[in-house]
């Protein structure tokens, strides 16, 4: 029981920090909600298909990099379908360009909390299954942010979004690399090889810096849009993050 309190209290506290980063404009929290929850009911779904088609491919147990690419195709997808049907459901409110990354990390924190749930429901909760849970969280909602970047980046208030798909796709296809070489990683059970912890240290090291220069870029822009008084240039701008 504890470690689910502990989960969601964690779960709370990265929607939190995300929230913070949005500035300028804020999101409504129903808003916000509705990515979360969308992400997590899109999980519960993808899952069944997942599980399908690596029933119908019947993959050998060493199969790593083929399951490790359906998953992340399948999961990263979903995650920018959420952020695209916010945006073509509620036009109104990807105004920002900070909005389309919002969104996506608040709908990869729903997809991770559906996936712990899941993995906790299914073997015995321990210290490191905690850490785990964690890392989850953080990883899904930050490739959730690149892959969802692109939709809000050319977002005004005062004039029709812009529609970049060159970019979509590329962000997309960051997204699905990072957490192809995590899963690729993570399958050959990396707890026993100094090298492979290392190397999971380094790619959660990327993501973070991907995702910190994307929101420092979409944050600029936002910054330019609805409070040009601030933006001063050189090292002691006040845009800097």
């Amino acid at each position: 029981m504890l470690i689910y309190i502990a989960i969601f209290a964690c779960a709370a506290g990265l929607a939190w920090m995300i929230y913070r980063y949005d500035r300028f404009e804020k999101e409504p929290w129903f808003m916000l909600l509705l990515a979360l929850g969308l992400g997590f009911i899109a999980m519960k779904l993808i899952g069944f298909a997942e599980d399908s088609v690596l029933a119908h491919l019947r993959l050998a147990s060493n199969s790593y990099a083929t399951k490790a690419a359906i998953v992340a195709v399948f999961e990263d997808g979903t995650k920018l379908l959420v952020v695209l049907l916010i945006a073509r459901l509620f036009p109104r409110q990807i105004n920002d360009p900070l909005d389309g990354i919002i969104y996506g990390t608040f709908a990869g924190l729903g997809t991770a909390l559906a996936e712990s749930l899941l993995y906790l429901s299914l073997s015995p909760t321990t210290l490191s299954t905690l850490g785990a849970e964690l890392t989850r969280l953080f990883a899904h909602s930050l490739m959730g942010g690149v892959a969802g970047f692109a939709v809000g980046i050319g977002a005004r208030p005062d004039r029709e979004r812009k529609s970049r798909p060159a970019l979509i796709v590329v962000c997309l296809l960051i997204s699905i690399c990072l957490h192809f070489s995590w899963d690729v990683i993570a399958y050959q059970r990396p707890g026993r090889s100094i090298v492979l912890r290392v190397a999971l240290m380094l790619l959660m090291l990327s993501l973070m810096t991907i995702w910190g220069n994307l929101v420092a870029f979409a944050a600029r822009r936002s910054g330019k849009i609805f409070a040009p008084e601030t933006q001063v240039s050189g090292p002691n701008s006040l845009n800097a993050i």
